[in-house]
């Protein structure tokens, strides 16, 4: 297994679950060492979508949003998270074609 946020080879592997849901993650030593750090507190109070009703740890182990809203509440921790796993917060592959074929 690769690392999810730098591509080394995992030596950390950590499963999360969510009820029923389950997310994988892959690390390597130096990533899981510098998640640790910048873990938020247990204790700080978690921001919570008005609509849907997510945290940023129920996305985090779905793995997904849980509505549109989310996007606009969460933009800041996306945004940080896209640059840790991915080196950068720009899409920069394909994107489909538009029109009838």
């Amino acid at each position: 297994m690769k690392c999810h946020r730098c591509g080394r080879p995992a030596s950390v592997h950590v499963t999360v679950l969510a009820g029923a849901a389950y997310a994988e993650v892959h690390l390597c030593e130096a990533c899981e060492g510098s998640a640790r750090q910048v873990a938020p507190p247990a204790t700080a109070d978690p921001v919570a979508c008005d609509r849907c009703g997510s945290t940023l740890r129920d996305i985090e182990a779905r793995g997904r949003f849980g509505c549109a809203n989310d996007y606009r509440i969460f933009a800041p921790q996306v945004a940080e998270c896209l640059m840790n796993y991915h080196g950068s917060s720009t899409h920069a592959g394909k994107s489909p074609a538009f029109g009838g074929r």
